[in-house]
């Protein structure tokens, strides 16, 4: 990572149960500017589960739609199919 430089993760609200479990999470965690949380079965506006650990002001929850497709199908579908 480059000095002054600022990132953020992404990851499915499936992951937040266990990113504690992750390696180095807490390392992770102090990199990054936010935690971005892509909803993968709780529908906006419901909030999703936060873990304890994980401080809201890092957070971003998407209200993105929810498609509900594995990652196979994800890659073998044309991005303007996803919502079919």
């Amino acid at each position: 990572i480059e000095p002054n430089k600022r990132i953020s993760l992404v990851v499915g609200e499936d992951n937040l149960p266990t990113f504690e479990k992750w390696k180095s999470y807490g390392e992770i965690l102090n990199l990054i500017q936010y935690l971005i949380v892509v909803r993968r079965y709780t529908n906006p506006p419901l909030p999703i589960q936060i873990p304890k650990y994980l401080e809201i002001s890092k957070l971003l929850v998407l209200d993105n739609p929810i498609h509900v497709m594995s990652s196979s199908e994800l890659r073998e579908k044309p991005p303007f199919e996803w919502g079919t």
